[in-house]
């Protein structure tokens, strides 16, 4: 959308006329991750990819081209990515693909996908990305037309966790209002969870919102709807607990990704 997000500064971005991104009176929600500026040429891989990485949060952008079969691509990050979000930028129009090492309902999900734009659980899929582990150089695609088709191009999201700073994780709901716990190292800024075990939403909880417990409203990647207001998480100082009986709580596996709001791990004090 080229009147969405018009422009990357240094200290923020700017914003079109586009009313989903700016309609007047409305108050929107944004969560911003550094990476390295534009990226550069990356050879890892039988495919050379264009990546921007931060390896001090564990994140980077990987951006390549479809070659129609099994290909590998270098993600520029220092350790395997444990969770990845893939879309075609052109070519076609397919859904966002989520690779989650926990993906395959708390098992490994190499052989399968979730969908980032959707409820549903995990869909088995050998052709997503060849049935291959991501590794601590390269990611693995094959000829699906959401990862990796010839004449595609694709954008492509990694994380790991890094000690202090980011948790890429999971944990299993108990359908109780005293929830589970999740262990980050941390307290989160920002959580999102999703539900691997049956159809649920994509949880997103930040502390700018409200941000105070019991106050942390949900926003979601798979509904358009604004945001929920049930008291859903508390944010702890080293980590979040759920405090409802559903949702984001039930009898099921969940996978998680989560940012420090102060990453001790770089602390100079």
């Amino acid at each position: 959308d080229s009147n969405g997000l018009t422009a990357f500064g240094a200290d923020g971005f700017t914003v079109g006329s586009d009313v989903i991104y700016n309609n007047n009176t409305d108050t929107y929600a944004s969560w911003n991750f550094k990476a390295n500026g534009a990226g550069s040429s990356n050879g890892d891989g039988g495919t050379t990819s264009t990546v921007s990485a931060n390896t001090a949060i564990g994140f980077s952008i990987v951006q390549y081209a479809g070659a129609g079969g099994t290909q590998t691509m270098g993600h520029g990050l220092d350790k395997a990515p444990e969770l990845m979000h893939c879309k075609p930028t052109a070519g076609y129009a397919y859904q966002w693909v989520t690779y989650s090492k926990n993906g395959n309902n708390g098992a490994a999900g190499e052989n399968g996908y979730l969908s980032l734009q959707y409820t549903g659980g995990w869909n088995s899929l050998s052709g997503i990305w060849s049935n291959t582990a991501p590794t601590d150089t390269v990611f693995t695609t094959g000829g699906s037309q959401n990862t990796g088709a010839s004449g595609g191009t694709y954008i492509n999201y990694c994380w790991h966790s890094v000690e202090g700073v980011t948790k890429v994780g999971q944990y299993v709901g108990n359908g109780d209002v005293n929830g589970t716990f999740a262990y980050c190292g941390f307290r989160p800024s920002f959580v999102m969870c999703k539900n691997v075990g049956a159809t649920g939403e994509w949880y997103m909880y930040d502390d700018q919102r409200i941000g105070y417990n019991v106050d942390n409203n949900s926003l979601s990647s798979s509904s358009t709807a604004a945001e929920l207001t049930a008291d859903d998480i508390d944010i702890l100082s080293n980590g979040f607990k759920l405090r409802i009986a559903t949702g984001p709580n039930l009898a099921n596996n969940f996978i998680f990704l989560a940012m420090a709001e102060n990453p001790f791990k770089y602390a100079t004090a």
